[in-house]
């Protein structure tokens, strides 16, 4: 999968953990279904829920695959593609958010700073579900 695919696939139902927050305290995130639903199977998150398996295993490995990139393949990462990053290093999946970051630590610079300080701050106050 090339860099460019990856930065789209994490685009796949992304939620910012801040909205994720926001949408689970007003009740418009999709919940789960109802067991009796033939439709869909028993403790599976719906098919537009960020977290659905499906979509959080194609940010997820996209996130990996990112963080394995950037330890061998610096010169990929252009000023767009860090910016991208800046982006989805927000995710509501506390994995996705982790490979990112560590990415960050080969590919970032001083333009990662004040959106690592955001997310320290995101999560010390713990904020969010």
């Amino acid at each position: 999968m090339s860099l460019e695919e990856q930065l789209e696939a994490l685009s796949c139902r992304f939620m910012s953990i801040v909205d994720y927050a926001e949408a689970d305290r007003s009740g418009k995130l999709p919940r789960w279904p109802d067991v009796r639903s033939e439709s869909r199977s028993k403790g599976k998150y719906p098919e537009e829920h960020p977290l659905n398996e499906d979509n959080l295993d194609k940010r997820y490995t996209a996130s990996a695959m990112i963080y394995d990139s950037a330890q061998s393949e610096r010169h990929l990462f252009t000023r767009d593609v860090l910016e991208k990053i800046h982006v989805h290093m927000f995710d509501c999946s506390a994995l996705v958010r982790q490979h990112l970051v560590w990415a960050l630590y080969y590919i970032g610079d001083g333009s990662s700073v004040p959106h690592i300080k955001r997310l320290l701050d995101i999560e010390v106050i713990g904020d969010f579900p």
